[in-house]
């Protein structure tokens, strides 16, 4: 288990995936924050 996102962080590649890549290991992502929110007009 990884303190971070996986495959919904915004480049679909977050720590736990990168990390699962790396180590050749299943991972999973367990963030404290989400990822999104609402999106304003500039």
């Amino acid at each position: 288990m990884v303190d971070g996102h996986g495959m919904t962080h915004s480049r679909k590649i977050g720590l736990a995936v990168y990390l699962t890549i790396l180590m050749k290991k299943p991972k999973i992502g367990c963030a404290k924050k989400r990822l999104f929110g609402i999106e304003e007009k500039i």
